[in-house]
C-alpha cells in the first residue's frame, strides 16, 4: 500500500454505524409469570450503572439509610417495587401509575435506591420499610381517589390516561432535590439483631459515626433514626411497604403507627379500584393469580433480558 492510499484511508471517515441500545420492554410469557429473577445477578443482567443512580441520589453513591460511602464495596443498589413482580401485579402498576401497557420498567432510577447490604437484604425480606411522609401520603391518596389536590403549582392540569388516571409524575415530578421518607425496622427487628450506624458528614471532612440499637427508639417510644431523603417515586415505595406490611405478624413500632395505617389503605384502594381497570387493558393473558405471589418465592424459570434504559 502507497502513502497516498494510506492517507487516502485516513481521511475517510469511520461510517460503522453506532449500534442502539436496546430499551427494555417487560415480557410476561404466561408459563412464568414473572419478569425478572429474584435477588439472582446473572449474566447479562441489565441492572443499571452505578454511575447512572449516583447523578440522580441525593447522597450520591451512597447508603440512602446509613450514608456510608462504598469505600468497602458495600453498597448495592436496591429496588423499591421488587424486580420479581408477578405479572398480575405490574399491570395493575401500570394502570396505577398512568402508564401505556407493557411500558412499565422497574429499572428506572425512580424505583432504585443504594442501600448497604445487610440494609439492602433485610428490606428485601421485610423486616422494614421505608415510609413517606405524612404529607406525602395525603397528596397520594387524594390522586388515587381521582380528586383534585390543592397545592398542586402545575402549570397545565395533569394528563390522564385512557382509564382517565393520572400519570405519576404529575402528581410527584421528578426532583433531583429529592423527598422526605422514614426507614422503619419492624419489631421483629428486635434486641437480638444487629444495630444501625449511621454517618453524619461535616464541612471540615470529619465524619461522625452514630450507632442506634434496637428497638431504635428513645424510652418513651420516639422514633431515633434520622429522617432520609431519597430521589426515589412514593408510588413504588408506597407499593413495596404496603406488600410488606400487609403480611401475617408484620407489626411496626408505634411511631409509625399513623404512616403504617395510611399505606395499608392506600395499598387497598390500589389493588381494588385499578384491579378492573388492569383487566380492562390486558384481556388476554388471562395473568394468574391476582395477587403477588411471595417477593422472595423464585420464578420456575428465569428469562434473558436486554439491558434495561435508565431514566
Amino acid at each position: 500500500m502507497t502513502t497516498r492510499s494510506k492517507a487516502l484511508i485516513l481521511l475517510v471517515p469511520n461510517k460503522t454505524p453506532t449500534k442502539k441500545p436496546v430499551l427494555y420492554v417487560p415480557r410476561r410469557p404466561k408459563a412464568i409469570g414473572h419478569i425478572t429473577p429474584q435477588r439472582n445477578i446473572i449474566k447479562g443482567d441489565p441492572r443499571p450503572r452505578v454511575e447512572d443512580l449516583e447523578k440522580v441520589a441525593p447522597a450520591g453513591a451512597r447508603c440512602g439509610v446509613t450514608k456510608r460511602n462504598n469505600r468497602l464495596k458495600s453498597i448495592q443498589i436496591s429496588h423499591a417495587a421488587d424486580r420479581g413482580t408477578c405479572g398480575a401485579d405490574l399491570l395493575l402498576l401500570e394502570v396505577m401509575l398512568g402508564m401505556e401497557y407493557k411500558k412499565l420498567n422497574l429499572d428506572t432510577r425512580p424505583n432504585l435506591i443504594f442501600l448497604t447490604v445487610e440494609i439492602h437484604s433485610a428490606y428485601d425480606h421485610g423486616f422494614c420499610v421505608i415510609l413517606p411522609m405524612l404529607s406525602t401520603l395525603s397528596i397520594l391518596s387524594q390522586a388515587i381517589k381521582r380528586q383534585e389536590v390543592k397545592g398542586w403549582t402545575r402549570k397545565k392540569p395533569p394528563v390522564r390516561n385512557a382509564q382517565g388516571y393520572i400519570h405519576h409524575e404529575d402528581v410527584f415530578p421528578f426532583t433531583l432535590a429529592g423527598r422526605k421518607f422514614r426507614f422503619v425496622p419492624l419489631l421483629s427487628w428486635d434486641g437480638d439483631q444487629p444495630s444501625i450506624q449511621c454517618w453524619t458528614d461535616h464541612a471540615d471532612g470529619t465524619v461522625t459515626r452514630t450507632t442506634y440499637d434496637p428497638p431504635f427508639t428513645t424510652p418513651t417510644g420516639q422514633a431515633v433514626l434520622p429522617v432520609l431523603t431519597l430521589h426515589c417515586c412514593p408510588y413504588f415505595v408506597v407499593w413495596k411497604a404496603f406488600k410488606i406490611l400487609s403480611k401475617p405478624g408484620a407489626q411496626v413500632p408505634e411511631y409509625a403507627l399513623q404512616e403504617a395505617k395510611l399505606v395499608l389503605k392506600i395499598g387497598a384502594m390500589m389493588t381494588e379500584n385499578f384491579a378492573a381497570a388492569a383487566d380492562a387493558a390486558d384481556p388476554g393473558d388471562n395473568l394468574e393469580p391476582r395477587s403477588s405471589p411471595s417477593a422472595y418465592e423464585p420464578p420456575s424459570s428465569p428469562i434473558k433480558r436486554t439491558r434495561a434504559s435508565a431514566r
